[in-house]
């Protein structure tokens, strides 16, 4: 299945990916819902954005080719950061002006890596493999330099089918404020606590 930008000023730019199963896009249906649900509540316009886990780029270039201002793909793969690099040449090529830069990292070293973000991120988008997923939810949410560095970001965490929530959030410095699911995917809404 092609991932293409499918709204703003790239729309229908088909986006490179890895030649095997490596990337689990979020789904087209999936990734139109959210997008019409963040642009009737939030605009993109100005805004800078954090893709964790960013794959190919798919989200954070969604919101690049929507308007944000600045958007950060943080991923750990050298072949999927290749990628992302080309993705972000297609989104020029068509005309988008946004600042857009791939960064190789595990997105628990995001803080450091991006110190000079420090409280100036609007959204992050958080979708970890399902595989590895509660350990990432659980790591970066009771993490306090993550929640000091993200401050009053709103994040969307990718939820896994499966998931269930720890019974024990206290040791988590976020909450969700939201779930929404759109078609077959369920997105977590979170904001930091206090």
């Amino acid at each position: 299945m092609a991932m293409k930008i499918i709204g703003g000023a790239a729309s229908g730019i088909t986006l490179s990916t890895p030649k095997t199963k490596d990337v689990r896009p979020t789904g087209v249906r999936a990734k139109k819902a959210l997008f019409d649900s963040l642009t009737s509540s939030h605009s993109f316009i100005g805004k800078t954005v954090v893709d964790l886990f960013a794959g190919t780029g798919g989200l954070g270039l969604e919101a690049a080719s929507r308007g944000a201002e600045k958007v950060y793909l943080i991923e750990k793969s050298r072949l999927h950061c290749r990628l992302a690099e080309e993705n972000i040449a297609k989104l020029q090529r068509a005309g988008v002006d946004t600042y857009m830069k791939v960064i190789q990292a595990d997105a628990v070293a995001t803080p450091l890596r991006t110190a000079n973000l420090y409280k100036s991120v609007d959204l992050i988008f958080a979708d970890p493999p399902y595989a590895k997923f509660a350990f990432f939810y659980s790591k970066l949410l009771s993490d306090q330099k993550f929640a000091e560095w993200a401050d009053d970001a709103l994040m969307v965490w990718e939820q896994p089918p499966d998931f269930q929530l720890p019974e024990n959030n206290n040791s988590l410095l976020w909450q969700i404020d939201t779930t929404r699911r759109f078609a077959q995917t369920s997105f977590m809404f979170l904001k930091r606590r206090g």
